[in-house]
Parts: C-alpha cells; sequence; structure tokens
C-alpha cells in the first residue's frame, strides 16, 4: 500500500484508525455455523459478509445505496437457506396465478378478473400448512403511497378510501410478522385470500405472505413465488417485481 505523507498530524492519526478498522474486518472470520453446509457457499458467504462490513464504515456506508445492501442480504439469505426460487411475472391478469395453481394442484391463488396480486406470495413446502405474513414498514409504506399518488392511481386510492383502509394504517405498518396454522387446504384459501384479496382491506399493507404446504410435490427448497403484475399503476409494487427478478433463481415470463 503507498505511503502517505501527512502536513496534519490528526489526519494521520484519523487514516490509521480507520485503516486499521479496515484491516480487523479484513482478518476476521466472518463464517457461522448458518453457512456450514457446503464449503463453496462458506467461501463466498465469508467474501460477501466481509464486503457488508467494510461498506457499512463509517465514511463508506452514505455512498451506498440501500438497493445494494439489499442485494447483499438476499445474497446471505440464499447462502443460508439453500432454497431454489422461481419466479413467475408478468403483466397484470397475465395467467400467473392461474399456472400457479396447475402446478400445486390446487386452486390457493385467487384467479378472479381484478388484480389479486399486490405483493410477493411465495409457496413452500412445511410440516404444516400455514401463513407467514409480512407488513410494510411505516417508510416503505410513504414510498408505495407517494407512488400511488404521483400515478394517480385512481381505482387504487378510491378502493383504499372506499374500504376505510385509512383507519387499519396504524395497526399493520410495522407490525411483527403474522403466522397462521390452518386446519386444511379450505382454510389456506380463506386465509390467503385475507392477506392478498384486493377487495380485502389487510391486502394494502402486506409486503409479502409465505404459504407453507404440506402436500407440495416439488422438492424441499423449491419456492414458487407469485409476483405483483409488471404493469401495476403503482409503481412501487412493480418494483418489488422488477428486483426480485434479479434475486431469484429461475424466472418464467408470461406473456
Amino acid at each position: 500500500m503507498t505511503d502517505f505523507k501527512f502536513t496534519c498530524e490528526e489526519a494521520r492519526i484519523e487514516y490509521e484508525a480507520k485503516l486499521g478498522k479496515l484491516q480487523k474486518i479484513a482478518d476476521a472470520n466472518y463464517v457461522t455455523n448458518e453457512y456450514l453446509w457446503d464449503k463453496t457457499t462458506e467461501k463466498y458467504a465469508s467474501k460477501m459478509l466481509k464486503v457488508k462490513a467494510v461498506l457499512n464504515s463509517e465514511g463508506i456506508s452514505e455512498h451506498i445505496t440501500s438497493k445494494m445492501f439489499r442485494d447483499i442480504d438476499a445474497f446471505l439469505k440464499q447462502c443460508r437457506d439453500a432454497e431454489f426460487h422461481i419466479a413467475l411475472v408478468g403483466a397484470i391478469k397475465a395467467g400467473k396465478s392461474t399456472l400457479i395453481n396447475a402446478l400445486l394442484g390446487y386452486e390457493y391463488a385467487s384467479t378472479k378478473v381484478t388484480p389479486e396480486t399486490a405483493s410477493l406470495t411465495k409457496f413452500k413446502k412445511s410440516d404444516n400448512n400455514s401463513v407467514k405474513v409480512s407488513f410494510y414498514s411505516k417508510e416503505e409504506w410513504s414510498e408505495l403511497w407517494k407512488s400511488a399518488v404521483d400515478a394517480k392511481a385512481t381505482v387504487f386510492l378510491e378502493e383504499y378510501e372506499s374500504l376505510n383502509a385509512e383507519n387499519y394504517k396504524d395497526k399493520w405498518l410495522s407490525h411483527e410478522d403474522e403466522v397462521i396454522l390452518c386446519n386444511d387446504k379450505d382454510d389456506l384459501v380463506s386465509e390467503i385470500q385475507k392477506w392478498t384479496s384486493s377487495k380485502s382491506v389487510e391486502h394494502y399493507f402486506v409486503k409479502e405472505v409465505e404459504v407453507g404446504l404440506e402436500d407440495f410435490e416439488l422438492p424441499n427448497g423449491v419456492i414458487l413465488v407469485d409476483t405483483p403484475g409488471l404493469d401495476d399503476v403503482v409503481e412501487y409494487r412493480s418494483n418489488i417485481t422488477r428486483e426480485y427478478i434479479d434475486r431469484a433463481n429461475a424466472v418464467f415470463s408470461l406473456c
């Protein structure tokens, strides 16, 4: 590394302190037992954890986009969970939910005439029939709402008002994940509709729904993902799909 000659002693001390912090990150062992299932995964997860630590450092973090940190976290999650995500993408009413139902052998995802998928909905193998619901943070909701207003998303805004959704906003934004166990397939369908249907007040504030299925014929670790339409008038929701495409292991585009 190049030797610098400092004319200011304070600058030299600050430089050496920051250099020392970065050296500690480089020398540290960032591997945890979350990544020990595969040597290649362990290698790259360790490197990415170090990269994340460097990017989070003072003087660097403010120049890094939130998307880059999300992409790093998504990569580490894939390393940790060893999941294979198959995303179905396309315009609204392109038939994504219909195809997923055909693959699953049951009408889990709604296929009504109105757009029904406003959040990521994942289907995976589980020991129990269950629905796990994640919600928008207040900051994320502010971005989504601005996107709807800027786009003059009339239908979205009018339905939001007609359902008095504003009265439920404080209840669900930044809410902890909800996990609901279901007795059978019909209970699952009812629960999925509660959180995803455009006629349900709760769906406005749902970021992601994960459906666990006892009867799931695909291999463990394979996840089918129903995504919001790429032409959703609320651009924020379309962008959820666009960002997910970068993270998915396989993508099927329906026209």
